[in-house]
Formats: C-alpha cells, sequence, structure tokens
C-alpha cells in the first residue's frame, strides 16, 4: 500500500479536500496519503501528471523537483482540482474544497471519455489564480 502515495497529498494531509481513498500514514517526516484502491490511484496519478505537465509548460518550468518551488507544486493540486471541480460543476466555481476527489476525477473520465482528453484551460487558469497561504512568523 505504501508504493500507492497519492499525488494530492498536500490539500488530504492539511484536511482542505477528502477523498474515501485516502489513507493517513505516518513517517518520520510527517504525514502522507497512500491510496487504498489501484484502480483510484492510477487515474489520480494519470490527471495529476497531465494537470502538473500543462500547468509546468505554462508557467515555463521543466519538471524538474530541484528546481521547481515546492509552494508551485501544492499550487498545482489545489488548484488543478479546484479547477476541475469548476469544470465539472459550474455551480462550485467559487468553492474553496473538494469533497471526493475519487468520485470528481471518475466525473471527468467519463464526461470526456478519457483523461487524456480533458481540456486543461480552465484547469490551468484555476492554478494561477489559486493563492497558498502563507506562513505566519
Amino acid at each position: 500500500m505504501s508504493d500507492l502515495l497519492c499525488p494530492f497529498t498536500a490539500p488530504l494531509v492539511k484536511k482542505d479536500f477528502l477523498c474515501p481513498q485516502a489513507d493517513e500514514v505516518i513517517r518520520r517526516g510527517g504525514s502522507e496519503i497512500a491510496c487504498k484502491n489501484v484502480a483510484s490511484h492510477s487515474q489520480c496519478t494519470k490527471m495529476h501528471t497531465q494537470v502538473k505537465l500543462a500547468a509546468l509548460a505554462a508557467m515555463d518550468l521543466e519538471d524538474d523537483l530541484l528546481t521547481v518551488p515546492h509552494n508551485t507544486l501544492v499550487k498545482i493540486q489545489y488548484g488543478g482540482l479546484l479547477g476541475l471541480q469548476a469544470m465539472m460543476s459550474p455551480e462550485k466555481t467559487d468553492s474553496t474544497q473538494v469533497e471526493n476527489i475519487e468520485k470528481l476525477i471518475a466525473q471527468a473520465g467519463s464526461t470526456y471519455g478519457e483523461l487524456a482528453n480533458v481540456p486543461l484551460e480552465t484547469i490551468n487558469e484555476a492554478i494561477a489564480n489559486f493563492k497558498t497561504q502563507r506562513r505566519r512568523k
């Protein structure tokens, strides 16, 4: 199960978003989220990879863990899911939470035939507009 680490860990660890397949795993360095379902993990990973690559290209960044700021990766997770939710449910455009990540991604796959067909313009816009919270000192 530990090899099924969720690609949307940041909003799940902070408990801002929910997923019925999320299983919190406590490690020495902090919490991680493992997925309970192999098929759901595969779909979420496909969606995350697609969104991340499009967002990084729009930001003129390369997919490199050493050069991409952690804050940018968190912004992609939050903004990507919120943008996808706004596409799937326009009445939730102003929402700041996703109640079921697994269901949202499955809905996108069935709406567009497959995840590779999901248009990313709205999602990229949501990522660009998402503001992460700054730490207070």
